[in-house]
């Protein structure tokens, strides 16, 4: 080679692979079967009321959940850290089973778990209390519980 001549580029003597199409990104609005802007819509004022309910139930401290046709009214307990980790061990697990869903009944097993802890942890309540209790009701409860503790609440 002279010194005239520049060596080849990389690209000269390696041809980039080409990739298949078959791997291709597609978005999630394409992803999913029938999604409209409708649905994304109602999805969006889905998710604006709950962020309502969260700012109603969040800053209380007593709370009253039916529980076999009674109105039982429960404090709401600052958490402990040894109980909050035993539950953000259990969030992972749920996500991990959630996002394989290789066994959505496992993953369904590990939410109910979830909430069961937080009754437990927040509300002082039993398992039987939760197994037993308005789980619309107690899961918004729990939430907002949930959310106080993560982010906090001014009152």
């Amino acid at each position: 080679m002279s010194s005239d001549e520049k060596p080849p580029e990389f690209t000269d003597v390696a041809k980039p692979a080409i990739l298949p199409t078959a791997n291709k990104i597609t978005p999630p609005s394409e992803q999913i079967a029938g999604r409209t802007a409708q649905w994304d819509k109602f999805l969006g004022e889905v998710n604006d009321s709950y962020i309502n309910t969260l700012r109603t139930y969040a800053p209380k401290n007593e709370y009253t959940i039916d529980i076999n046709g009674e109105t039982k009214t429960y404090l709401r307990k600052k958490i402990r850290a040894k109980a909050y980790v035993e539950l953000e061990k259990l969030r992972a697990k749920f996500l991990k089973a959630q996002s394989n869903n290789e066994d959505p009944e496992k993953a369904s097993e590990l939410q109910l778990e979830i909430y069961a802890k937080c009754f437990e942890s927040y509300l002082g309540g039993s398992l039987e209390e939760f197994n037993n209790a308005d789980f619309e009701e107690a899961k918004k409860i729990l939430d907002a519980c949930n959310f106080r503790t993560q982010h906090g609440f001014s009152q």
